[in-house]
């Protein structure tokens, strides 16, 4: 196998220590030791190397991506897309011209004189989501670096986030500063009476840049010899809209191709968020479920808002749109616990059908959503044991 077609060289790992902060997921996965890990990296050697070789440069550096997670989670997902048709018998073209328009689907996949075009998307936190987690984790890292104490770790609260870059320096100085003057005994009682939220934090402020930052002591063991300086962060609180971001990444794939497409067009997303389920999907689709009530008798009966991907405020809309992949925990060391199902639009105007033994489908008629499960899982497919990446004698070590 040519250095050019493999992800991961071969070398001597030893290294099994947690993910760092600003650590990216190749990084991580490079140099993590153990079995495990050494299935998954076979694994993405064995699916790039088998990826086409003209579109492999691009995929290998996105997969390689030290700035953003969601560069290898798309990446990979277009890599299981592939394999996941070719495996299945279907003849596949990345990446194909498609008269009459510029814009190029991500694949095109043929089997027994039929045709169909998938285009993969990843469905996520939004960018102010992961800028805001992006912000977190840099001063996490930055405290960790700057700050070190011998009797205390902390935990980090952001209060305010600022309109211009945070001075890290400064904040580690007066952090450092206010750990010199706890008194480490007192703080020790003040948690074992009321617990960690009733220790008076250390409440940062500066003025000039906006930024407001919390910072409460949590005593270390007597023999603790960490020396990060973070020990938790508080849980930071939002109401991500799933069905919007579900809306969001269909928007205008119903019709970005015109009519210059020859075949049906599913578009795939990888739910990259954790608590997205049916009940979302179907909402997305069909419009959010609702209660009207009857302005004289106040009955009540549950109804649809026309504000669905394929039902609109007119009715039936995105025809062009014939059907949605929905790819749940999908990632190189999360397939045994992967999900596919083809959700088929019933208004297309070209319907879309896709015959892949460990993908579940769900088809609309007359009110009542007709569901089949997938006749594999994704490991069965893959010809994996159960429990992979886990290795199949514990004892092993790579």
């Amino acid at each position: 196998m040519a250095m050019t077609s493999r992800l991961f060289s071969e070398w001597t790992r030893e290294d099994r220590s947690p993910r760092a902060m600003r650590e990216s997921i190749f990084d991580y996965v490079d140099r993590m030791a153990g079995p495990l890990w050494a299935n998954v990296r076979k694994h993405l050697n064995d699916w790039v190397y088998r990826y086409p070789a003209e579109h492999r440069p691009e995929l290998l550096g996105r997969l390689r991506s030290r700035s953003d997670s969601v560069d290898f989670y798309a990446a990979y997902w277009e890599l299981f897309l592939y394999h996941l048709l070719v495996r299945s018998g279907y003849e596949v073209v990345c990446h194909p011209d498609v008269p009459g328009t510029s814009k190029k689907p991500d694949f095109r996949a043929s089997r027994d004189g039929a045709a169909v075009y998938v285009e993969a998307k990843l469905v996520g936190d939004s960018a102010a989501e992961r800028r805001r987690q992006r912000e977190r984790v840099e001063v996490w890292a930055e405290l960790d670096r700057r700050v070190s104490s011998e009797h205390f770790f902390v935990r980090l609260g952001i209060i305010e986030r600022g309109h211009s870059p945070l001075p890290h320096r400064l904040l580690a100085q007066q952090a450092e500063a206010w750990l010199g003057r706890l008194d480490v005994d007192a703080v020790r009682v003040a948690v074992a009476d009321g617990g960690l939220r009733d220790v008076d934090a250390f409440e940062w402020r500066h003025e000039k840049s906006g930024w407001a930052i919390s910072l409460a002591p949590i005593p270390k063991t007597q023999h603790h010899e960490s020396h990060r300086l973070v020990g938790m962060g508080e849980a930071e609180g939002w109401f991500p809209n799933d069905r919007a971001a579900f809306r969001g990444a269909l928007a205008d794939e119903g019709h970005r191709y015109g009519r210059s497409l020859d075949a049906p067009l599913i578009v795939a997303l990888s739910m990259g968020r954790a608590f997205v389920d049916d009940f979302d999907v179907i909402n997305a689709l069909f419009g959010d479920e609702v209660v009207e009530v009857h302005r004289e008798t106040m009955a009540t009966t549950m109804a649809r808002a026309r504000n669905g991907v394929w039902l609109g405020p007119r009715g039936p809309r995105a025809r062009g749109l014939s059907g949605v992949l929905v790819g749940k925990s999908i990632g190189p060391w999360s397939l045994a616990s992967a999900r596919l199902t083809h959700w088929a639009n019933p208004w297309a105007s070209s319907p879309s059908a896709i015959s892949v033994s460990c993908v579940g489908t769900v088809s609309a008629g007359d009110d009542v959503l007709d569901r089949r499960e997938a006749a594999q899982s994704i490991l069965e497919w893959m010809g994996l044991p159960q429990g992979w990446p886990e290795p199949d004698d514990p004892t092993a070590s790579t």
